[in-house]
């Protein structure tokens, strides 16, 4: 059978050639991608995943989707580690009856 998946990045469309009994167990969940397929590279397997999952980037555009940004991020800048102050309610300061 024959396993596509459009790049959700550069919008191509790359395609593998798979064996149906392989290929069967894995969308069924009865092994894991690595399994089922040893003999394929990490990009035909990502390929694989993607076509199951929706949503794929090709090994073309892989480093540019997934480009490593902590060079560029200020100690203290990052937004995964970086706390916010909450703003206080509207109605704090207002008064009470």
């Amino acid at each position: 059978m024959i396993v596509s998946a459009t790049c959700k990045h550069c919008h191509s469309t790359d395609s593998l050639r798979v064996e149906d009994g392989p290929y069967n167990r894995w969308i069924n969940r009865e092994a894991l991608v690595q399994d089922a397929f040893p003999d394929l590279t990490a990009d035909q397997r990502e390929l694989l995943i993607g076509h199951r999952g929706g949503w794929f980037v090709c090994h073309r555009c892989w480093d540019v989707v997934f480009a490593d940004d902590d060079e560029e991020c200020v100690s203290g800048d990052d937004p995964l580690t970086q706390t916010w102050d909450k703003p206080e309610p509207p109605w704090k300061d207002e008064p009470h009856d």
